[in-house]
């Protein structure tokens, strides 16, 4: 479910330009993970907390490297500037041909139920923080305002918390009444279709070839 999500986060970055340094990745999913959770809804499992950037999720680390593993994403490292250190090497991400595909052939799952609304807003997220600049994106995140735990029915700014204090966490999460639904069917497709070894071509070129021609020999 994340790895599919995240895909469907870089694909609608994409649209802003092929590549966005992990700060925006990072940002866009927040972004569609607080509107999600706190509409009850579970698309994302990342859980999140505050960091010096602006929220961060390792979680996300672990799906980026799952997508590059894939082949369904592209990673590459880009100067990217910073307030605190003037410029810096960040890892960027990009989604690749093969991942483009493979979303393509997950659009009626994508399409089904909530499912279609959960993809709504991971998609808005994504479009509103793909043209920002990595900086514009965190400080925006830093501004955002959330419910307060040390003041019941107040709100504060995330870049006034301390870090390390939780924004979603995994409980959150699992208590959500509406979750992306994948059937059982599905998840074996998904399963294949996430693999390093899928291949959309080969996939193509083999259902051309009759039963014969295809465990001849076997």
């Amino acid at each position: 479910m994340d790895e599919l999500l995240v895909l469907a986060l870089l694909e609608a970055m994409g649209r802003s330009g092929p590549w966005h340094d992990v700060m925006k990745v990072m940002k866009a999913a927040f972004h569609a993970g607080w509107g999600l959770c706190r509409r009850g809804m579970k698309g994302l499992s990342l859980a999140f907390y505050t960091w010096r950037h602006g929220p961060l999720s390792k979680d996300l680390y672990r799906v980026l490297d799952s997508l590059v593993e894939a082949g369904l994403a592209k990673k590459r490292i880009v100067l990217s500037r910073s307030l605190f250190s003037g410029r810096w090497r960040a890892p960027a991400y990009a989604i690749s041909t093969k991942g483009s595909q493979v979303l393509q052939g997950c659009q009626e799952l994508l399409a089904e139920g909530a499912n279609a609304e959960i993809v709504r807003d991971v998609i808005a997220a994504a479009e509103h923080v793909g043209p920002m600049d990595p900086i514009e994106a965190r400080d925006e995140s830093h501004r955002m305002q959330v419910p307060d735990c040390s003041r019941a029915g107040d709100l504060v700014a995330i870049g006034e918390l301390a870090k390390g204090t939780d924004l979603i966490t995994l409980a959150d999460l699992d208590e959500a009444p509406v979750c992306f639904s994948v059937t059982d069917d599905w998840f074996e497709t998904l399963e294949m279709m996430l693999s390093p070894e899928y291949e959309p071509g080969g996939m193509r070129r083999a259902s051309q070839k009759s039963y014969e021609e295809l465990f001849a020999g076997m």
